[in-house]
């Protein structure tokens, strides 16, 4: 009831800028580690508090709820989209590389902690296309790349949020708009080192 009650407090905060308060103290005060189905969900409200709120405890709660076991595979993998929002919030690249480095590291523990979740596995593979193509490993790309479409296409097919993050959560097919964004990349890869004209 807890969970659901924050979730509609985040709702109203999303619609109506005054509940942004109350919905971040809402999350503040949730105590994690009980319950496995609302703990992933409060990582969900955790990320989504930080982007569209602005709350910038949200790193911090989402690292404490990552050593849990009730919640450890979401927590780790909204910490991981968190470091993407701020890495496209900075100004440099090098910023931005360090930004997606830390997500890189973040994704990759969430696939270790869930090897069955698409989702995780699509955008630490995206995230790790794109340092690759940053970084001119111009042989890693293209099997980043394959494996990418694959997960993105099986993911499309099969996979649905679970109960109560419907709303929370793009749909699968928006995770599939990353692949030409990928592909290309992989194309231009091997030219983004040479002075442009």
């Amino acid at each position: 009831m807890q969970a659901e009650a924050s979730a509609g407090i985040l709702r109203f905060a999303l619609a109506d800028g005054q509940w942004s308060t109350v919905a971040c103290a809402a999350l503040q005060a949730y105590e994690p580690g009980r319950d496995p189905l609302a703990d992933p969900l409060y990582c969900r409200l955790l990320s989504a508090a930080h982007d569209f709120l602005g709350f910038a405890e949200a790193a911090a709660l989402l690292e404490a709820y990552a050593k849990l076991g009730t919640s450890a595979p979401q927590a780790k993998f909204e910490r991981g989209l968190v470091e993407v929002s701020l890495a496209l919030s900075e100004t440099s690249s090098d910023e931005v590389e360090a930004r997606l480095e830390e997500a890189e590291r973040w994704l990759a523990a969430a696939v270790n902690a869930d090897e069955e979740r698409r989702d995780t596995k699509t955008y630490h593979l995206l995230i790790k296309s794109i340092l690759s193509v940053r970084k001119s490993e111009r042989d890693v790309v293209g099997d980043l790349f394959d494996e990418l479409k694959t997960e993105t296409l099986v993911s499309d097919l099969w996979d649905r949020p679970a109960p109560g993050m419907e709303w929370l959560m793009s749909p699968s097919y928006t995770r599939s708009a990353w692949v030409p964004v990928v592909e290309s990349l992989g194309l231009i890869a091997g030219k983004l080192d040479e002075p442009s004209c």
